[in-house]
């Protein structure tokens, strides 16, 4: 209970007690790790906090060892007794073609949710002349269009009942026969963990929902990039990496949303709220991520741009009353504030976008889906690069567009590099312009490139493993611009 009212005080923006709590909790936590007892903080609170990268890797492994030990308890089995697939017999013949990669891909987010928008695209991108392709939802129908469209476009849908206990599903997978199974969860809400600890798959990877380790010894790849991974942060991870060529994140913005590239039919300030002739600062991150001191930073940021506003989600009302009076104590009237309206669907919410001049992003942890949001509506982000995977995402995205001038190193640099935007309209315009041309050529849109390099990657684990070696770090190929005229089935068609 304690460790969630602490994350609960970071979730609403009373940060003097979450400073203060946080120090009492993260002494129990080392305590409980020096001990071998399992940390009371969760592993995705954990990525919030202001924390030593160490401390969070720790926190994820404690997790998913107790895991490990609980199904090793109920089983009454050694971990090297844990493995539900079936080794595969060789090809009856060298000449004989390879058979298909059967891959799977497991996630309560095959739902209305960021997970199922980003990945359409890549799971329907699949070269489906050498991999078959399975997915594994841990949820119910919510008739969603992405729902729908996965449903319909991948035949080998499949759903595991919240009724069958973890082995029941891991058998259900075994005897799929998968080759490489995809953990779309790891340490996140939903998150069925123990089917992987029961290894229904000679080979799993971790991927895309937490930013960080799993910390198990039952996931073999976990997928980077050298950015969120730089080579000097490889002990974070108990998995070995597979670094993508420009950005760890796929998306799908270019087969869903391709309307955003034109201004047509695009919302007015006026519907939103907005002063028509105001520098709108934006940040629609959740609260969780906005720490005081990046907060203080757009207070000042506030200061030295006249004429501008800050953007943001309307929050409950508790914490917007926070946020105002911490505003208004460094000279900064409520005025200065416009509140978002409520959630409304993810085309809508991308038109709306475009109304912004600058995304300011979060610090601790970055936006993610967020930043690539803003970045498809053609809006520059300032992003401030940190030392842990979460506050690293941000400087991965703004590469991967070609815009690493969006990337500041310190707090001093990120306030300047918002300033000069929000005072040198020309400057701004140059940066916007430059951006909306990245978008139909940037590494981070081509979704059908980020595939060919994963798919390298996925054929490069298995052939070693084929060959009986251990998994090992893969720097898979790029495979070049893939940009194309979409043919993908559109959410709703």
């Amino acid at each position: 209970m304690f460790a969630q009212t602490v994350y609960d005080l970071l979730a609403t923006c009373a940060w003097k007690e979450f400073t203060i709590n946080l120090m009492v909790l993260m002494q129990l936590v080392e305590m409980q790790i020096k001990h071998n007892h399992l940390p009371t903080v969760l592993p995705f609170h954990s990525v919030h906090y202001p924390l030593p990268k160490e401390i969070v890797r720790d926190i994820a492994r404690s997790h998913s060892n107790q895991k490990l030990q609980d199904v090793m308890r109920a089983e009454k089995v050694k971990e090297v007794e844990l493995k539900l697939f079936k080794v595969k017999e060789a090809p009856s013949s060298p000449q004989s073609p390879p058979p298909k990669l059967r891959i799977g891909y497991v996630s309560a987010d095959f739902v209305n949710h960021p997970t199922a928008d980003l990945m359409q695209s890549a799971l329907l991108l699949h070269d489906t002349s050498k991999f078959e392709i399975f997915l594994y939802s841990i949820t119910r129908n919510d008739s969603s269009m992405y729902r729908q469209v996965l449903q319909r476009e991948i035949p080998n849908f499949r759903l595991l009942p919240n009724a069958k206990n973890d082995k029941a599903c891991a058998q259900m997978i075994a005897d799929d026969e998968i080759d490489i199974l995809v953990n779309l969860n790891s340490h996140t809400a939903g998150e069925r963990n123990g089917i992987f600890a029961f290894r229904p798959a000679p080979l799993q990877v971790v991927y895309l929902a937490y930013p960080g380790t799993h910390g198990a010894s039952y996931l073999d790849y976990n997928v980077v990039d050298m950015v969120v991974s730089p080579k000097e942060h490889r002990e974070m991870y108990t998995e070995s990496l597979i670094y993508m060529p420009h950005c760890y994140q796929t998306n799908s913005f270019q087969d869903l949303y391709p309307e955003i590239l034109s201004s047509s039919c695009l919302p007015s300030r006026k519907d939103h709220g907005l002063p028509e002739h105001a520098l709108v600062f934006c940040t629609f991150n959740r609260l969780g991520r906005i720490t005081e001191h990046i907060f203080h930073a757009w207070i000042r940021i506030l200061k030295r741009v006249p004429n501008s506003v800050l953007w943001l989600y309307k929050h409950p009302t508790m914490a917007v009353l926070r946020l105002l009076r911490a505003a208004r104590e460094q000279g900064i009237d409520a005025t200065r504030f416009v509140f978002a309206g409520p959630m409304m669907p993810k085309i809508e919410h991308l038109k709306r976008l475009t109304l912004a001049d600058v995304y300011l992003d979060t610090h601790i942890y970055n936006g993610h889906t967020t930043g690539s949001d803003f970045l498809w509506a053609g809006v520059p982000m300032v992003t401030l690069q940190g030392d842990t995977f979460p506050s690293r995402v941000g400087a991965s995205l703004a590469r991967a567009v070609g815009m690493q001038e969006m990337i500041a190193t310190d707090l001093a640099g990120y306030e300047e590099k918002a300033v000069e935007l929000g005072n040198n309209k020309e400057a701004l315009e140059e940066m916007k312009a430059k951006l909306k041309a990245a978008r139909l050529t940037a590494p981070l849109f081509d979704t059908a490139r980020w595939v060919g390099s994963f798919e390298d990657a996925l054929t490069r684990m298995w052939e070693r493993h084929a060959r009986g070696l251990e998994p090992e770090d893969i720097f898979p190929i790029d495979p070049g611009a893939k940009h194309r005229v979409s043919s993908l089935p559109v959410a709703g068609v």
